[in-house]
């Protein structure tokens, strides 16, 4: 029994993040509305504008359509922010877009997908209590 025990210590990690991922994805939904805002302020998970705003003739392009034109928002088509979520994986929770020009902008904005230190916080909070009880019982099943 103790081996045993000995065996389930050394998958902790492993289950850990395993049980994570799986809490994270439940909350796939608020995460990607908490990125979402985020890009709408124009900010990246360091809270630090993406970009100080658009091409001249981008900005008058976006003015016509009512958009604003201080800061980059990566909304325009919405085809970028509509089509975000959540996509588990065994470290815990991507946010991905099906918009074509995902890797663009990615690349050209890094650190825009994902949530500051604040929301995530708020996430780890959240999901703890139910992560504690289910390594619990794993341990001692």
């Amino acid at each position: 029994m103790f081996e045993e025990f000995v065996e389930r210590v050394k998958a902790l990690e492993y289950m850990a993040k395993k049980i994570a991922s799986e809490l994270l994805f439940k909350r796939s939904q608020q995460i990607v509305k908490m990125n979402r805002t985020q890009l709408m302020q124009g900010k990246n998970i360091e809270e630090k504008t993406i970009q100080e705003g658009y091409s001249k003739p981008y900005a008058k392009k976006r003015q016509k359509k009512g958009l604003q034109t201080r800061f980059v928002d990566l909304y325009f088509t919405g085809k970028f922010q509509k089509g975000l979520k959540g996509v588990k994986n065994i470290e815990g929770l991507d946010i991905e877009s099906s918009a074509e020009y995902e890797k663009y902008l990615r690349g050209n904005y890094p650190g825009i997908m994902g949530l500051n230190k604040q929301d995530a916080e708020l996430i780890a909070q959240a999901i703890a209590e139910e992560l504690a009880k289910q390594l619990k019982k794993y341990l001692v099943a």
